[in-house]
């Protein structure tokens, strides 16, 4: 009879890719992408990249995942790789194999007519982030620091979290959603020193501005000409443009103060399920205009698409739905067989 631990044993086993699949050959799959167009890269759809333990967690309803080059430990640094342990480390990697590649990019939208998507290259965003970094450098923040970021998605989220990795200060996203009660909270519970925010955000700051003692520096991004409003004497809180706080940085750059891999990274707080969804509409549009390769998300907000999508054709009349579940399995169909298709 076998023991639990053969068992286990033979159930991991069951899951291993063939050991002629190398890194090498993985990588190989997966070319260069501009965004997902003519370019895409091949799927590969035999590959497999977690595996399920043969265990449950506590409740019982959960499977285990572990990454199907490491399903019998867990890994800290990957052997092909050994110098990445941390993000700071992942993204200088990634800096010096794809400077000139895309990294983030954003749709400019002017007088309400939605445009191209403006591109910035990892080279780039190595530059601000180090800009970012020395600016708060610059400005009295020390290293260990809470960072907090209080806007939607936009380029400098990202810039502002690499330079965090690379100064070693501690990121803590602001959802744009919470409430003043639940930002003020989480403020004074991390004990946030600089808060990047967007001139609707700061509003809610400024309403409660004596309430976060903790805050030392507010930096604003975006607004008329990143000319900053009318504010209020608070003389132990310095509010600057983020365009003045790259410019500080440049004139004053600072080495790198990487974190160790046991460092805290960032510290995020549950906004819970409650809130009225917004901007699915926008979202839909972005992605056909994106069409994205891969598309990672929330499983709220992939139910939110799905919802929409089949409550859309449900109402589109017969004629229509057939139409549009004749598209899908088609599709569906070809990726399983690894067929590359761009509609």
């Amino acid at each position: 009879m076998e023991s639990p631990a053969q068992r286990r044993l033979n159930a991991l086993q069951s899951h291993l890719l063939p050991s002629a699949v190398s890194a090498a050959e993985d990588e190989s799959l997966i070319g260069r992408n501009v965004t997902s167009s003519s370019s895409s890269p091949p799927f590969f759809v035999d590959q497999q990249y977690s595996v399920v333990l043969p265990e449950k967690l506590q409740t019982g309803k959960w499977n285990v995942y572990r990454s199907a080059r490491s399903p019998m430990k867990l890994l800290s640094r990957f052997d092909d790789h050994p110098e990445i342990g941390t993000l700071h480390e992942n993204f200088v990697h990634a800096v010096e194999t794809y400077r000139d590649y895309k990294h983030l990019g954003t749709r400019i939208r002017v007088d309400g007519t939605v445009g191209e998507y403006k591109w910035m290259t990892f080279g780039e965003a190595a530059t601000a982030r180090e800009a970012v970094g020395s600016g708060l450098r610059y400005y009295g923040l020390e290293q260990g620091a809470c960072v907090g970021l209080y806007f939607i998605n936009r380029p400098e989220w990202m810039v502002v979290d690499h330079a965090c990795s690379a100064y070693s200060y501690i990121s803590v996203p602001l959802y744009d959603t919470l409430g003043p009660d639940a930002v003020k909270f989480v403020v004074n519970h991390s004990g946030i020193k600089a808060i990047f925010c967007v001139p609707e955000t700061l509003n809610t700051l400024l309403s409660f501005i004596s309430s976060i003692p903790s805050v030392r520096l507010i930096v604003v991004v975006g607004g008329a000409d990143e000319h900053l409003p009318s504010l209020p004497s608070t003389p132990s809180v310095k509010f600057v443009s983020y365009l003045k706080l790259l410019g500080q940085g440049r004139r004053n750059l600072q080495p790198f103060c990487p974190p160790k891999p046991d460092d805290i990274a960032t510290i995020c707080y549950t906004s819970g399920t409650t809130g009225t969804p917004k901007d699915n509409l926008k979202l839909m549009d972005d992605l056909a205009a994106l069409r994205p390769t891969i598309f990672c998300s929330v499983p709220r907000l992939y139910n939110r698409i799905y919802a929409g999508i089949t409550n859309a054709v449900s109402t589109s009349g017969a004629l229509k739905e057939r139409l549009f579940r004749a598209a899908y399995n088609s599709k569906r169909q070809a990726i399983m067989k690894g067929i590359q298709a761009n509609n």
